[in-house]
């Protein structure tokens, strides 16, 4: 239909160059269809204008009475005077009830368009190019306010390590064809390194060419304003989140963008809850923190071990227990300025011992059950598994994360969650105890490194084992496994199969109603059907098996 051709494509869209194109009005052929915009999926469409019905034209008047007295006639001059065979004040009703109907169809559409001199509908041409005109979906949220939501994804600081990492995955996603119907757009401060980001894509896929370039601050709130009122996910890239993320986190839920980052600075994510929560379940929006590799293979991998024990034996899980068993990763190549790195030694320490102090530091505090134990400090020995274990340098945010998620999907009135590393032997647990221990106070980076060479043979291997009282020698293992570096490449991965979930399958998420909006976690606000993509596309592997303790 003219303009509207689902085939068409047009340049990139811009929020620098918002001048709106005169697009041309339909002709007579067009008039007679109805307009169709693209659904949720971008495989059905739905017709939002019906064709309107020409409105009937008043009855013909009789003709004057030659007579000077109107009141009387012979019959047959009355004969002459009425043509139809009914009678004239059925005619005239009848007319007014479809004058009346056209008008109150006018009416009601009149914010779509306009009723042309022959009775039919003009649709108001978009405000937008043609570019974006055919990925426009019209969506309302409470107190009437109305967004065009034409942009899909926003990667928010796409030119730092992992923001490309996640381009360069999206632009050679598995799903070509779920691509290829995204609008997607980068953003972040430098023009230059997102041109170039850009082209790198393009150079996998020809059709990242429609990939859109914004320029954004993130201490902008303008700017920021005009980027979330036409998103409807918006991915995070830029840390940290303490100094860089507050404002985005805002704009997010004021303007209905659905929300996903990385974060593990829980005490700062707790200062956006206590902001934003009420807002963002008002405004029909998720935000999803750490949604990287630290923490969404626990809080999943738990989930299915949870489930499991549930709707498979019919048992209460009242504990798991997650066993870092193998991780090779590589080194992001990132070298923060040295001021940066002493700053940020100082906000994590602080945020390390206010976490540690409360091991359901993260829990909604009227859900706090105070059941689970202090984060571990010193290798320790399992006797039921027969292992040495060790900390886990994100087993302290790992855990607190489950916990929330416990809380708020009701795992078990006796669930608790620990993580460790496990270990060969004392030895071994002991020299690991010391390194996690370092590691957890400061931050890595070097040389910088290629993605492409530097993470070669990296991989990871964890696992979920949960327990119920009521068989106590019978354990659930759920097996995590991928050939990836796990911190960057996974993660990177990760993030972008969330905000596809967010943007275009929002409805198959788990949890409806108000419950489904607001701060959540991977598992509360994403659960299996991200799992399922994870496994589908991104190269892990949750495998469930029953087995029982060694004699």
């Amino acid at each position: 239909m003219g303009n509207w051709k689902r085939s068409q494509v047009a340049p990139p869209l811009t929020l620098d160059e918002e001048k709106e194109e005169d697009v041309a009005a339909p002709d007579d052929n067009d008039k007679k269809e109805c307009t169709l915009f693209y659904s949720a999926d971008f495989s059905v469409f739905e017709p939002l204008y019906e064709p309107e019905p020409k409105p009937v034209s008043d009855p013909p008047a009789a003709p004057a009475h030659p007579q000077t007295d109107q009141s009387v006639s012979t019959k047959k001059d009355s004969t002459k005077a009425t043509p139809a065979p009914t009678t004239q004040k059925k005619e005239e009703k009848s007319a007014a009830e479809v004058t009346k109907q056209s008008t109150s169809q006018a009416a009601r559409r009149s914010s779509y368009g306009t009723i042309g001199k022959d009775g039919n509908h003009i649709p108001t041409q978009p405000s937008l190019n043609s570019r974006t005109a055919s990925h426009q979906k019209l969506v309302t949220y409470p107190q009437q306010k109305v967004f065009t939501k034409d942009i899909d994804l926003v990667l928010f600081g796409a030119s730092g390590f992992t923001g490309r990492l996640a381009c360069l995955y999206l632009a050679d996603h598995p799903d070509k064809a779920l691509v290829s119907n995204l609008h997607i757009a980068i953003a972040g401060r430098s023009k230059e390194k997102l041109k170039h980001l850009r082209n790198e894509m393009i150079a996998i896929n020809s059709f990242m060419g429609r990939v859109s370039i914004l320029y954004a601050n993130a201490f902008d709130t303008e700017e920021l304003d005009r980027i979330t009122s036409k998103t409807r996910c918006l991915l995070n890239f830029a840390g940290p989140y303490t100094w860089y993320g507050s404002q985005v986190v805002e704009s997010c839920v004021r303007n209905m963008c659905h929300y996903v980052d990385l974060s593990l600075e829980l005490p700062w994510v707790m200062k956006m809850i206590g902001k934003h929560q009420a807002k963002a379940v008002k405004n029909k929006t998720r935000v999803v923190n750490a949604c990287g590799f630290n923490s969404v293979v626990s809080d999943l991998g738990v989930l299915s071990v949870v489930a499991h024990m549930k709707n498979v034996l019919k048992e209460e899980p009242s504990e798991c227990l997650g066993l870092v068993a193998h991780m090779k990763t590589g080194v992001s190549g990132v070298s923060p300025a040295d001021w940066m790195v002493e700053n940020l030694h100082k906000e994590f320490q602080s945020y390390y011992d206010e976490m540690r102090a409360d091991p359901q530091y993260y829990n909604p505090e009227h859900l706090k059950t105070y059941r689970d134990p202090p984060d571990p400090v010193n290798a320790v020995y399992m006797k039921d598994i027969k292992l040495w274990t060790s900390p886990n340098t994100a087993g302290p945010v790992n855990s607190r994360v489950v916990r929330r998620s416990s809380s708020l999907l009701s795992y078990g009135d006796k669930f608790t969650y620990t993580e460790v590393v496990m270990n060969a032997n004392w030895m071994s647990a002991k020299l690991s105890s010391k390194m996690s221990f370092k590691s957890s106070q400061g931050i890595k980076h070097g040389d910088p490194v290629d993605p492409r060479t530097g993470f070669k043979n990296c991989s990871f291997e964890m696992r979920i084992i949960g327990k119920s009282p009521h068989t106590p020698m019978k354990r659930v293992v759920c097996e995590v496994k991928g050939s990836m570096d796990p911190e960057y490449q996974l993660t990177s991965r990760m993030t972008i199969e969330a905000g596809i979930l967010l943007s275009k399958f929002h409805e198959s998420l788990p949890l409806h109603g108000k419950d489904a909006y607001g701060f959540h976690t991977p598992a509360t606000a994403l659960g299996f059907p991200f799992r399922e993509r994870l496994k589908q596309y991104a190269g892990v592997t949750f495998n469930i098996e029953e087995t029982s303790l060694p004699s």
